[in-house]
């Protein structure tokens, strides 16, 4: 059982770090992604400087505060995810999102810095009390599965702050041309990312890792921006690490997130405690 909830927090974990870099925010950024005198004119092809990617990327969420997303982790380090659901980032984090996991389906509910987390029959099925979901901090959810999330928490208080930490580590870009999403037009920009640098400042360390993997230097993300400046579609190519696949839509939508009822919920550190559990293996 514990094998598979180690697993289960993983997987929780890297809904956050996904909801981190979809996050929505005032970046502060001087103009929109639809009135940017840096990429106006383009043509298919034109490179992008480092500033104006920057720009562009930081303006395209600025004035976000929810949205439905859509997404797929394709041969990472945890396997194959897919997860959609909604999220709000202002004025607080609000998250709900049904997730399938190779073969185990679960749901991640996030309020404020706290997750509930379905956990999968199988593991339901030995919790003292027939209990279906288990709760904890993100930080305290770290520290049991052997991670650093202090990095993650900050943005998720400050998605706004996060976006500009993301945005200052695009290298350059390229202006890729006019494209259709979801039946939406758009434009697609090609940008080159510092990984290291980002992932070092934003996201969790010590996330599990397939053997004899590293992350690389860098990697491409592709980022569809629609004629209103939203980005209906971000796509990160991480090699080895596998492709994470992102489409984003009903801007604005209302996103109402409750805890699930307090008698289906463990709390997940008195739970391991009592078993006297380790995440290890």
């Amino acid at each position: 059982m514990y094998r598979t909830i180690r697993r289960t927090t993983a997987a929780g974990i890297a809904v956050a770090a996904l909801g981190v870099l979809g996050a929505c925010g005032d970046g502060g950024a001087p103009t929109t992604a639809t009135d940017n005198p840096a990429v106006d004119g383009l043509k298919p092809g034109a490179a992008v400087p480092a500033a104006d990617a920057k720009d562009l990327l930081t303006a395209a969420t600025k004035d976000l505060t929810s949205m439905r997303i859509s997404a797929d982790m394709a041969a990472g380090p945890m396997g194959s995810m897919h997860m959609e659901g909604v999220e709000q980032a202002k004025p607080s984090l609000l998250a709900q999102m049904s997730m399938t996991v190779g073969a185990q389906r679960m749901e991640v509910r996030m309020i404020g810095t706290d997750m509930y987390m379905q956990l999968p029959a199988a593991a339901a099925a030995a919790v003292p009390g027939g209990k279906s979901w288990f709760s904890m901090s993100f930080d305290e959810l770290g520290s049991m599965a052997g991670m650093d999330t202090s990095g993650l928490t900050d943005a998720l208080q400050n998605p706004a702050a996060s976006i500009d930490k993301y945005a200052k580590y695009v290298t350059g870009g390229t202006y890729v041309g006019p494209a259709t999403v979801d039946g939406v037009d758009a434009k697609q920009y090609d940008f080159v990312v510092d990984t290291k640098g980002a992932m070092a400042e934003m996201m969790p360390s010590g996330l599990p890792t397939e053997s004899g993997v590293t992350m690389p230097d860098s990697v491409h993300e592709s980022v569809w921006i629609d004629d209103e400046g939203h980005p209906v579609q971000m796509k990160m190519d991480m090699g080895t690490l596998g492709t994470t696949t992102m489409h984003l839509s009903d801007f604005g939508a209302k996103v109402d997130v409750v805890a699930p009822p307090a008698g289906e919920v463990a709390d997940l550190a008195e739970l391991m405690k009592g078993a006297g559990a380790k995440f290890a293996g």
